[in-house]
């Protein structure tokens, strides 16, 4: 962009939740202080985050939002706050700040007014007290401070200083980031038309976008994989009539919103260009895209049934994930972890004429520890022959959405069930599951043998699941027993019955 110039994209934010995207040249220039600041205090703050709060009068306080980058020292660095300018987009306060002890300084930052496209016509001098930061658990931290009078814009006030108070968002800083969880397209409202804006991330972090005569393209990184603070970096493009600072590239860093559910609610990002660029600032309020699903034909029954095979990725982790939807909307899945496999399994709702699932009732087994978690929730969408996809509240992650991609596998469809297949035949489980191995013979019959290393004797029967009659699908029920049978829920003493385990398999 031009010296001076500001190009911008606004949408209007219906509630201090929703967030914008911003991509912001630093500038501004040298110059006295000011002022002395406040004194500082023995107890050394770390100011680094996202933060949320008010700025303003109290008769006129307007929404206040910001990142701060700690430095070398985690004492203060590089940041960028945005404030509401009245359901028009967001004016920029940003530059480079520093906190000794409790007081923060800030005394040759930059503001933008978004209303008259405008600079601030003198360095804007930034102070501050920060609070509850004195350690790494940040809950409670908070910044009450105030800012220099932006002279020569229409944000300008009657008053010498704006107050302004930033609480730290745990929920923004320290949510779990994954180039998965970034993945996808975020646009501004279009309320603005031509200054609609967009950006896409794909599945490797390329970053490709617009904004009003400006194209970029650049890339975002995960340095910290337990923040949700991502690396990025851009380039301009475009005809230089329309993007005075085309070729340029900035640098900053980008933060995903999520709702009380886990969905992804909005995007920030905000970038600056080098200290020797001349000044500039885009804003972008950037919210999600709904995620793509296409309407199956009317005519094609939705049923969840198969053998589905792929990937579940839950804050930078990615693991296997395959796993079984039976007939009757039973579901068994399970992802590897290290050596050993944890499970998820219960039941499905399929919403009638539709592909939409849903389920409340799932149970996870975490190896890890050999702990079950209930009630875990289970959303997605699932295609006949096709894919399912969706989310679950991983127990693993501190409950954290878990994002699931898998493609339908054919084995099911490979031949109808016929237990003369499996007859004659020894079965061995290696005990990754749930600790524990099995060997199990199957006769003509479909009669079960076998014992496993809880010294439990293991009996039952196997046959074809009869709907659908043609598929390669069989249902199992297991029976243990034994005097010194230890890890299942066996009967009481005298019971008439033996405890049973029913599942289904393919072969």
């Amino acid at each position: 962009m031009q010296s001076g110039q500001h190009r911008k994209s606004t949408a209007y934010m219906a509630s201090s939740a929703a967030l914008c995207a911003v991509l912001a040249g630093c500038g501004g220039g040298g110059g006295d202080d000011g002022g002395a600041g406040n004194a500082p205090s023995s107890v050394q703050q770390y100011p680094a985050g996202v933060y949320t709060g008010l700025a303003g009068p109290l008769s006129a306080q307007r929404e206040f939002i910001g990142y701060i980058d700690g430095g070398t020292t985690g004492t203060g660095g590089l940041y960028y706050f945005a404030k509401d300018s009245g359901g028009q987009g967001y004016d920029g306060l940003y530059g480079s700040l520093t906190v000794t002890g409790t007081a923060l300084r800030a005394p040759n930052s930059t503001y933008f007014s978004t209303l008259d496209s405008k600079f601030a016509t003198s360095p804007i001098l930034v102070t501050g007290t920060v609070s509850g930061a004195a350690t790494d658990a940040k809950t409670n931290a908070r910044i009450v401070g105030s800012y220099a009078n932006p002279a020569g814009t229409v944000a300008a006030t009657s008053t010498q200083v704006v107050p302004f108070t930033l609480n730290y968002s745990a929920a923004l800083t320290e949510h779990p980031s994954s180039l998965a969880l970034l993945k996808g397209t975020y646009r501004s409202g279009g309320a603005f038309g031509s200054n609609a804006a967009v950006v896409t991330v794909d599945a490797l972090g390329n970053v490709t976008g617009s904004n009003v005569g400006c194209t970029f393209t650049g890339t975002a990184r995960t340095p910290n994989p337990q923040r949700g603070i991502y690396n990025v970096a851009l380039t301009l493009g475009g005809t230089a009539a329309n993007c005075p600072r085309t070729g340029s590239t900035e640098s900053g860093i980008a933060v995903i919103a999520y709702d009380a559910a886990g969905a992804k609610q909005a995007l920030w990002i905000f970038t600056t260009a080098p200290a020797t660029s001349t000044r500039n600032t885009f804003v972008i309020n950037a919210v999600p895209d709904p995620e793509p699903l296409t309407p199956p034909p009317a005519t094609t029954p939705q049923v969840a049934t198969g053998l589905f095979t792929g990937t579940v990725a839950s804050g930078a982790t990615s693991d296997g994930f395959n796993g079984v939807v039976l007939p009757d909307n039973q579901y068994f899945f399970y992802r590897s972890k290290g050596s050993s496999y944890d499970v998820l399994y219960g039941s499905l709702s399929v919403a009638p004429a539709s592909s939409v699932f849903s389920s409340s009732n799932g149970i996870y087994y975490a190896s890890a520890t050999g702990t079950y978690t209930g009630g875990v929730v289970f959303t997605g969408d699932v295609r006949t022959r096709g894919a399912l996809s969706g989310s679950f509240a991983d127990p693993t992650a501190g409950n954290a959405a878990a994002q699931i991609t898998t493609t339908y596998s054919t084995l099911f469809d490979a031949r109808a069930a016929d237990v003369a297949t499996l007859a004659g035949k020894t079965y061995r489980q290696n005990g990754n599951f749930s600790g524990r191995s099995m060997e199990i013979a199957i006769d003509a019959a479909g009669t079960i043998t076998g014992s496993n290393s809880d010294n439990c004797t293991v009996g039952g029967t196997i046959a074809p699941y009869t709907t659908p009659s043609t598929a390669n699908l069989y249902t199992v029920t297991l029976i243990y027993g034994g005097a010194t049978c230890t890890g299942v829920n066996r009967p009481r003493e005298g019971a008439s019955r033996s405890p049973k385990r029913t599942a289904a398999c393919a072969s």
